[in-house]
């Protein structure tokens, strides 16, 4: 008799996974209610939900991360797996997880990255057995067509390779009959597009073999590609699981989001036609500009508007903002202010020549945690104080509060170390910060993440604001509703790229959702208005 947890396929099931009447809290939040679904064996099925739908929780208690609400039932190949979940546990049941970050050590080779997930084989005194060890590797890689060198550095490898390598880790010896379920999470997000099929034809190989994918991802058109079903998960329920076959991307969409698509965008509160004048005002360009993620950027911003950048997790959001504010060079390309080269070395000639930044990270990258407001506030022009060698303290305390009252920071105590402060208030305290100096241009890398409401709502009137008086607003966001509510225009990457542009007109959640997941191809024709536009399905 097999032990318990100790599965191999033969054993009988038809489904490869059960999930029977999972619930999860957190507190008093419930994040997973009653999950159901069956995995049935040498499938891919995708699992599909919004940012906070209760995915990652799934993954989580798979992997043994979470435990469960008591009472729920979890089959792997046909064999119950008892809760909660330990990690050895998942592992011995046939469980296999590929993350996001893929864990791999660049520098050092494909054989050592292996051995560091399944043990090195070693005798009971000696050193490790290299031959055998490469020999075993050469084994596994070839059992998924990847015939490479053993001993060829991880960092040799192209990112697609890496995922690969991951994929192959995991799966075991030519000679481990043991259940394979495959977790992939979010497998391709940092893939460019031609790397993506590499991928795929490994995931086809271990269905071929008996085993069964798992994928989690945002990009529904790789989804209806490669998948056989889809499950919907929305606020931790499950909406629908069914075949791909006939299904639509819109279809999906509707389904993520809860309701039939509006393709029309919304009236924009302001009732504003034109915040900005002259179709030739530009004050920033950008010519091929790449980093490590992006690539071949061209794009031309206005003085005065605000132009959003959005895209999935991986997509180059975050760098481009970076690459534009000075905080990362360019590897490529050329940008533009006012008519002069940009080619700044740091965010501090950035912010000479007008540029300044919000990042994403605000409380290690935004502001120095045991500095006082005070201090944060004037951080990045102490020259109205005085010199290197003497600050007017007292001055510098009344520009201080100045701020503190326009931007209404609470508490009003500018001796206060900032890392006290509430996260929308440490927010204000950097935007202030960014808008003293009087920029041409401001760079917003998620300007409102995880603050509350009330500040959210504070900052986004802020911005039309800054606008309206003249000053360019750069605004990459996650957050759909945001871009609608705040942007004249907007770009959306997609692997480094700018896969579309939507002006004023076109801009709506609902858009915005095709789009970043794939619905939308870009059509590379320049046009005098707003250079791509998307072509749509």
């Amino acid at each position: 008799m097999t032990p318990r947890g100790q599965a191999t396929w033969a054993d009988g099931g038809e489904h490869a996974l059960v999930l029977d009447g999972i619930n999860k809290w957190f507190g008093s939040n419930h994040v997973l209610t009653d999950v159901s679904f069956e995995l049935g064996r040498g499938k891919v099925v995708a699992l599909l939900g919004e940012n906070g739908s209760g995915k990652s929780t799934i993954i989580k208690i798979l992997s043994g991360f979470y435990d469960p609400a008591p009472g729920g039932r979890i089959e792997v190949g046909g064999n119950e797996l008892t809760t909660p979940v330990s990690p050895a546990r998942a592992h011995d049941a046939g469980l296999r997880f590929v993350h996001q970050d893929l864990g791999l050590v660049q520098s050092m080779s494909i054989s050592d990255n292996v051995g560091f997930s399944t043990g090195f084989r070693t005798p009971l005194v000696g050193a490790i057995r290299r031959r055998r060890i490469r020999s075993l590797v050469r084994k596994r890689l070839e059992r998924l067509g990847l015939r490479w060198d053993p001993d060829a550095l991880v960092s040799s490898l192209s990112p697609a390779q890496r995922t690969m390598l991951a994929i192959a880790r995991v799966l075991g010896d030519p000679d481990d009959r043991s259940p394979r379920m495959l977790v992939l999470d979010e497998p391709t997000a940092t893939l460019p597009a031609t790397e993506v099929g590499q991928v795929f034809d490994i995931v086809q190989r271990v269905t071929q073999d008996g085993g069964t994918v798992l994928y989690v991802s945002h990009r529904i058109d790789e989804v209806l590609e490669i998948a056989d079903e889809v499950i919907v998960l929305r606020d931790g329920k499950i909406i629908a699981q069914r075949s791909t076959e006939g299904l639509t991307h819109e279809q999906i969409v509707a389904l993520l989001l809860g309701r039939e698509l509006a393709r029309t965008a919304p009236r924009r509160a302001d009732e504003e036609t034109d915040r900005v004048e002259g179709e030739d005002d530009w004050i920033l360009r950008l010519r091929g500009v790449s980093g490590r993620i992006v690539s071949g950027i061209d794009l031309d911003v206005r003085r005065g508007e605000i132009l959003g950048i959005g895209g999935l997790a991986g997509c180059g959001r975050s760098e481009l903002a970076r690459l534009i504010a000075g905080a990362q060079k360019t590897t490529a390309g050329t940008m533009m202010l006012d008519g002069e080269l940009y080619d700044p070395t740091g965010p501090g000639e950035a912010i000479r020549s007008g540029i300044t930044y919000v990042p994403e990270d605000r409380r290690n990258l935004g502001c120095i945690g045991p500095f006082s407001v005070q201090q944060n506030l004037t951080l990045l022009d102490l020259r109205p104080f005085g010199s290197a060698f003497w600050l007017d303290k007292r001055k510098e305390r009344r520009e201080a509060l100045a701020l503190i009252e326009h931007y209404d920071i609470r508490p009003a105590d500018p001796t206060r170390p900032i890392a006290k402060l509430s996260g929308g208030n440490q927010q204000k305290a950097v935007l202030a910060k960014s808008l003293r100096v009087q920029p041409r241009v401001i760079v917003l890398d998620e300007p409102t993440q995880g603050i509350d409401i009330g500040a959210k709502a504070d900052i986004g009137r802020r911005v039309l604001e800054l606008a309206r008086a003249g000053t360019t607003v750069i605004l990459a966001s996650s957050d759909a509703p945001e871009l609608v509510a705040l942007c004249d225009r907007m770009i959306v990457l997609d692997r480094g790229r700018i896969r579309a542009e939507m002006d004023r007109s076109e801009i709506s959640e609902d858009e915005i959702a095709l789009t970043t997941t794939g619905a939308v191809t870009v059509v590379t024709t320049r046009t005098p208005h707003s250079g791509r536009k998307a072509e749509k399905p």
